[in-house]
């Protein structure tokens, strides 16, 4: 089979009926698949564009970052830029998929006599070469800005509880393999609290910085929904009174992909129900003695990524 012209290739896709077009997929995929990990080019599946040759194309424009970015990353299907990327390394798969003609037979060589007795050569030995162990995959970093806006409020063990719209502005470091996995985000950033209910001399409007340790994708998560464990060390200042103080919290959070474009999710329903501790030091809404405060805080809302990088 003759190298098809770049011009003539169609578009592609699962279950499609270009059988030539297929077979000469499945040798340039090849070209950059590891060994033992080939697509059929004879016999039974050679001409089908199949589950497992989606799951190869998918692969390669993974690896290639083709269309990145937009709603075609990784759609599993050949278009003229996957096509454009597959062949830039064409002559690598000249062998596979243009083999040459036989050339016609030789004649048969009649054996002359021995001249002088055949030497008597030991057969030459090689050192055995053990296989170098495969590379271990390094984790990818990847850096994202989220927003979170909705409603939140806190319970404590004494006093009134205290509901608030709360919008929190966040830098996600993300370290994983597959975002499908159980991975560890650290989360760093402010978040600003319009408080309603209270005492009466409490603080109207809070700011308060947060650093975050997010074990998230536990097990259960799947498609759209995640299930996640935020723990949260915040710093809160009034705007409203010159009180401060420290908080720590943990919750147990699920979250809903309603927007998702590739692998960000560009918008999810999110609710949380958890515990938090509150550290206050003396100041004139409290007597002017140490506080310290705990109960349940809850949170329902939208959470949205808009920049990854």
């Amino acid at each position: 089979m003759k190298p098809l012209e770049e011009s003539k290739l169609p578009l592609l896709v699962q279950n499609n009926t270009h059988k030539d077009e297929n077979l000469f997929l499945h040798s340039l995929l090849n070209c950059h698949l590891p060994e033992g990990d080939q697509l059929p080019v004879t016999g039974q599946g050679a001409h089908d564009f199949g589950p497992r040759t989606l799951a190869k194309v998918k692969q390669f424009q993974e690896l290639n970052k083709i269309d990145f970015n937009t709603p075609d990353f990784k759609d599993g299907k050949v278009g003229k830029h996957t096509w454009a990327k597959l062949l830039e390394k064409q002559q690598c798969c000249v062998t596979v998929v243009a083999l040459p003609p036989p050339s016609p037979p030789l004649p048969p060589i009649i054996p002359l006599p021995p001249i002088i007795p055949p030497l008597l050569i030991p057969p030459l030995t090689f050192p055995q070469f053990k296989p170098l162990p495969a590379p271990i995959p390094t984790p990818k970093l990847e850096i994202s800005a989220q927003f979170q806006i909705g409603e939140q409020a806190q319970i404590p063990t004494s006093g009134p509880a205290t509901a608030s719209h709360s919008v929190q502005f966040v830098g996600v470091f993300l370290s994983k393999n597959n975002k499908d996995k159980f991975h560890l985000e650290g989360q760093i950033g402010p978040q600003i609290s319009f408080n309603r209910g209270g005492d009466p001399g409490s603080s109207k409007t809070d700011v308060q910085f947060n650093a975050v340790l997010n074990l998230a994708n536990l097990p259960g998560s799947g498609g759209r929904f995640t299930w996640s464990v935020p723990m949260q060390l915040a710093v809160i200042k009034s705007l409203s009174n010159r009180s401060g103080s420290g908080q720590l919290s943990g919750a147990a959070q699920a979250s809903l992909t309603l927007i998702k474009s590739g692998d960000l999710d560009v918008l999810q329903l999110t609710t949380q129900l958890g515990g938090f501790w509150q550290l206050e030091p003396p100041n004139d809404s409290n007597g002017n003695t140490w506080k310290v405060s705990g109960g349940l805080i809850t949170f329902f809302g939208f959470s949205g990524t808009f920049m990854a990088f």
